[in-house]
């Protein structure tokens, strides 16, 4: 984005009006974690698995110790892709981690918390993870993938489904480009019922 400004100065005795251009650096503010976007879903009525965030060392136990369930995800938040399949830099392989022994939970945060996980969307030095989401394992039926983005050739909001959900969207789009559905949304409009129901097909309802 562009910003004018107009100078004025004095010349021989002469004013002159010199236009400069200022660029703007633009801010993203819907940069959300996983468990964020948890909460949010949480908060709108749509049923989520339970969970909790670790940010604090020193607050590993208790939360470890308050959450009772018979299988564990601890995961790694931070805005990148390939979490599981990652590494830290002190050598700890993995940003994602399923467990049954309580026990061994506190010390898979340890190894998270603080560090930096590198993985193939993160710089090569690796992001640091600030937080760890500690969540209930569930059975998965079924996995789709849905999201909205903003799209910068249309500079504007896209919706994009498929059913090949639980995997790389970058590779279902590579190997299976039918399956992916790409819907755009009008900003003045919103997501309209005709829109969301383009999307309907591919899901096979």
């Amino acid at each position: 984005m562009w910003k004018n400004s107009i100078q004025t100065f004095s010349l021989s005795g002469r004013l002159f009006r010199q236009q400069k251009k200022e660029f703007l650096q633009s801010k993203r503010f819907l940069n959300l974690l996983e468990y964020q976007g948890k909460d949010i879903l949480d908060k709108s009525g749509v049923a989520v698995q339970k969970f909790v965030v670790v940010d604090d060392a020193s607050s590993i136990s208790s939360k470890v110790n308050s959450f009772q369930v018979e299988e564990y995800v601890v995961k790694a938040q931070v805005h990148a892709g390939g979490r599981g399949k990652g590494h830290f830099n002190t050598g700890f392989k993995g940003g994602v981690h399923v467990l049954k022994d309580q026990k061994k939970v506190p010390d898979i945060v340890a190894a998270m918390l603080g560090n930096k996980l590198i993985t193939k969307q993160t710089p090569a030095s690796g992001v640091p993870v600030n937080s760890v989401m500690i969540a209930e394992s569930v059975d998965i039926y079924e996995e789709k993938y849905l999201c909205f983005l903003l799209d910068r050739s249309s500079s504007g909001p896209i919706c994009i489904a498929s059913p090949a959900g639980g995997v790389d969207i970058e590779q279902v789009a590579e190997s299976n480009p039918e399956k992916i559905k790409t819907v755009a949304i009008d900003v003045m409009e919103g997501l309209t019922p005709s829109a969301a129901r383009r999307h309907c097909p591919i899901f096979g309802i």
